[in-house]
């Protein structure tokens, strides 16, 4: 009898937990922001629906930089640093870019050493290479679909001296950037739209996703998919691993997906793999095999509302953080751009208004330190500043009105 009402209250208390996660989930889903969960439309991203869901998330301890700690930082590191906590000490340093870019959701940018940095306006399909000595720059490739040209980009990353370029189109651009200006030399073809780049020796990953209504995808409902793959040097696929996020609609995949980035770490032999609205993060071998499943403390989801029936969705703009930018410096340290905004409304004239401000944080992938380096609370809602590390200083995006520099020299 006494093991049955064990049985009985074992089970009781199973349901009932089970009972609390589902509350408390719902309970999350129904935030309220600018817009509403109305009948028809279902929360996105869900936990259940994210990579790895079996798994429990190891959650970052966060660490402060300190004038104590500065020191064992990438140089790069302590300049944001000081920017962004002792601005008056360094901002006679500033010094401006004479050219025109979007703004800093279209804009990428690397230094391939102090005297050349290379932009990718994204908006515009533009590819810069920038003399800082002279204050002059070369449009290194047109607007086109033939080779070495630009269309529908989205990622650029410098590894080696080799300028990647991922596109949708099913196409990786590759420039040799060992000359000045930078030459291309090769088109990688994918199956893919392709998000993102990394470069593992002679291995390319990349995060691709179907191209729904293409013969790539036949089936756009078809959710078995995995969004990281791997090429040899030859173009040969090897394989492909971390599933997207699990719905039938192509476009809410896009959506929870398309603003993800990889990179490939070298001495922990990790690829890291980040995306936009998950509050987690995942590192796996270069195999594939899941190493850590690890959750950004503070991070707080921002809720993209889908109509199953009329296949539309919208972001409900709720109090919530975003990762907006990722770049990996010294091999090993991975510099995170969130973006975080609360009390958001609805104006008169149909805008959205309320408090914006970035947090840049530094995750050290060799040790799993994660540290926090400063806030900019100087950012607006749509448009406003945003601040990109590169190997050689710092650059500053006012909202695509100016640029300006701060570099290491």
């Amino acid at each position: 009898m006494k093991t049955r009402l064990s049985i009985y209250l074992f089970a009781l208390l199973i349901i009932s937990a089970g009972c609390t996660n589902k509350s408390e989930n719902y309970s999350a889903f129904q935030e309220k922001g600018v817009n509403e969960l109305e009948d028809g439309y279902t929360p996105h991203p869900q936990p259940h629906k994210m990579p790895h869901p079996e798994i429990n998330a190891t959650v970052l301890e966060t660490s402060e930089i300190s004038a104590n700690n500065l020191q064992s930082f990438p140089t790069p590191i302590q300049l944001l640093h000081t920017y962004l906590n002792h601005e008056d000490e360094i901002k006679h340093h500033i010094y401006d870019l004479d050219v025109m870019v979007s703004n800093h959701f279209s804009f990428h940018v690397a230094s391939i050493n102090e005297n050349r940095i290379i932009m990718l306006d994204q908006s515009r399909n533009r590819l810069l290479d920038y003399d800082t000595e002279q204050n002059e720059y070369l449009d290194l490739a047109p607007e086109g679909r033939g080779p070495g040209d630009l269309l529908f980009t989205r990622d650029m990353r410098l590894i080696n001296n080799q300028l990647y370029i991922g596109m949708q189109g099913f196409r990786i651009s590759v420039f040799d950037c060992t000359t000045s200006p930078c030459q291309y030399d090769r088109t990688i073809s994918t199956d893919y739209n392709n998000y993102s780049v990394a470069q593992a020796d002679d291995k390319t990953i990349f995060l691709g996703l179907s191209s729904f209504g293409r013969e790539q995808d036949p089936d756009p409902s078809r959710i078995n998919q995995n969004a990281l793959h791997v090429l040899s040097s030859d173009g040969e696929s090897i394989n492909s691993f971390s599933p997207v996020y699990q719905h039938s609609s192509p476009i809410v995949r896009e959506r929870m997906n398309a603003n993800g980035t990889v990179h490939y770490i070298p001495g922990a032999e990790k690829v890291v793999l980040t995306y936009q609205y998950y509050p987690y993060f995942y590192t796996y071998d270069i195999n594939g095999n899941l190493m850590e499943k690890l959750k950004i403390p503070g991070f707080k989801i921002g809720f993209y509302d889908f109509n199953e029936e009329d296949g539309i969705g919208r972001f409900r703009f709720n109090d919530s953080s975003d990762i907006t930018y990722t770049t990996l410096i010294a091999d090993s340290w991975i510099v995170f751009q969130i973006r975080n905004r609360i009390n958001m409304i609805r104006e008169e004239s149909g805008g959205v208004s309320g408090d914006s401000w970035h947090s840049y944080y530094a995750y050290n992938a060799d040790t799993g330190n994660y540290y926090h380096i400063g806030d900019d609370h100087t950012f607006s809602t749509r448009e406003g500043r945003a601040i990109f590390i590169v190997d050689d200083g710092i650059i500053i995006n006012e909202g695509g009105e100016s640029l300006s520099m701060i570099s290491l020299k």
